[in-house]
């Protein structure tokens, strides 16, 4: 009944600023209802409809050019609209809810797994009340997505780690592998779970100094693998660069995050017009973000020192945005402290209270540190989405730590009372 009432909590969290939005002044309203956002999500979905049933679904016919073919897991979630002339709003609202209901019933799952249902509710009840999340329900953005999905490699990989049979190994690994078709940062949770899933087996077959070393070899061979592949392969070289994702991070990652939002605006419309102008003077034509990579790595080229030093500084502003942004509300900064106030004592609460009896815990922390990684490197923007997805796993661990807490003051007040 309280997992029903979180449920329902968290439908009309979302359905408010579904409804409501972003609300600039009492007279004018911004951003209500579903917002049709300039990734290019919903006009993926179209254009991929339309190609089929113009080419007899003939996926080669597709131009990908436009867009980051890999993220097509949450187009084809949006894909019904158009095959059966269904109303957008009123699908993606339903299509939303759904994801939403379903992460919350694997977060309290998930919090059961590592604790009881009393971790579970508390790790529910965070994600329901988390309005940053909420304030992107209404938007074509595959955050809601993600989140359905990291849920279920979530509890996917809780029952692998503890499980330690092949079909629970299998789901973990298919549900991982998913995460990176919906946003870029999800092949590196599936590289970490993977790595965790492999340590924890081999720690079965193998002695600790052994592995560990094992382990070292399989990373420096992949490391030189990957270095030498991209070194003597041109057009390996030229497709990297020309990647959105590389080229963001490698021209606009190299360069100190402004703390004021149009700074942030004057320093994107400034790599997009030099990255144009670029190509457009390049005769092989390769592309606005080829160049936005090679301009990025001269920078950093030129300063590497300057560099690591803007990455160390920003890697805090990525966890606690709220003290690196100015003119921002009271709202914004009671929403995100008391959410990282919850999510750092309740981790420091569990490695002070029993860690060793939660090393599950712990490895969905682990989880949870490329999200930071990739947006510290290349998409550390004035909005916080992309970091908000580590909090999935946060905050089911972090309620795992103020259950231990509270556990204990119950303790001792009963032992009081006994006296």
């Amino acid at each position: 009944m309280l997992l029903f009432f979180i449920i329902i909590l968290a439908f009309f969290t979302r359905s408010f600023f579904w409804f409501y939005g972003y609300n600039e002044n009492s007279e004018v309203t911004f951003w209500t209802g579903l917002v049709l956002h300039g990734d290019g999500y919903f006009s993926y979905s179209k254009l991929f409809i339309e190609n089929l049933y113009k080419e007899g679904l003939s996926l080669n016919s597709i131009n990908y050019d436009w867009f980051r073919w890999y993220q097509v897991i949450y187009p084809l979630y949006m894909t019904p609209i158009f095959l059966f002339d269904l109303h957008p709003s009123l699908y993606i609202f339903l299509l939303h809810h759904f994801f939403l209901m379903i992460t919350i019933l694997l977060i309290y799952l998930s919090g059961s797994l590592i604790g009881n249902k009393w971790v579970g509710l508390i790790a529910a009840l965070a994600y329901a009340c988390q309005l940053h999340i909420a304030f992107w329900f209404n938007f074509t953005l595959p955050s809601v997505t993600f989140h359905f999905h990291l849920s279920i490699f979530m509890y996917c990989s809780l029952l692998a780690w503890k499980n330690m049979n092949l079909f629970s190994i299998f789901l973990c690994l298919l549900s991982g592998l998913v995460l990176g078709f919906i946003r870029p940062e999800g092949f590196l949770i599936f590289l970490s779970g993977f790595l965790i899933l492999t340590v924890l087996v081999l720690k079965q077959l193998l002695k600790i100094k052994t592995l560990i070393f094992s382990c070292l070899i399989f990373l420096v061979s992949i490391s030189l693998i990957g270095y030498f592949s991209f070194k003597n392969n041109v057009n390996l070289q030229n497709k990297i660069l020309a990647n959105t994702h590389v080229g963001w991070g490698l021209y606009y990652g190299s360069q100190e995050s402004p703390t004021n939002a149009a700074k942030v605006d004057e320093m994107l419309h400034e790599m997009f017009n030099k990255c144009n102008y670029k190509n457009d003077n390049d005769p092989l034509k390769r592309g606005e973000w080829w160049w936005c990579s090679k301009l990025g790595i001269e920078r950093i080229k030129a300063d590497p020192i300057n560099y690591i030093t803007v990455l160390i500084k920003r890697f805090p502003s990525t966890i606690y945005p709220s003290f690196y942004r100015e003119g921002i509300s009271w709202r914004y900064k009671l929403v995100m402290r008391s959410t990282m106030f919850f999510i750092t004592f309740g981790i420091l609460l569990l490695f002070l209270i029993r860690l060793k009896n939660n090393l599950h815990s712990l490895y969905l922390i682990l989880l949870a540190l490329p999200i930071y990684l990739i947006v510290t490197i290349y998409q550390n923007e004035w909005d916080i989405r992309t970091q908000l997805s580590a909090q999935v796993f946060l905050l089911t661990s972090a309620s795992l730590g103020w259950f231990r807490f509270i556990e204990r003051i119950l303790r001792k007040y009963n032992y009081f009372l006994s006296k």
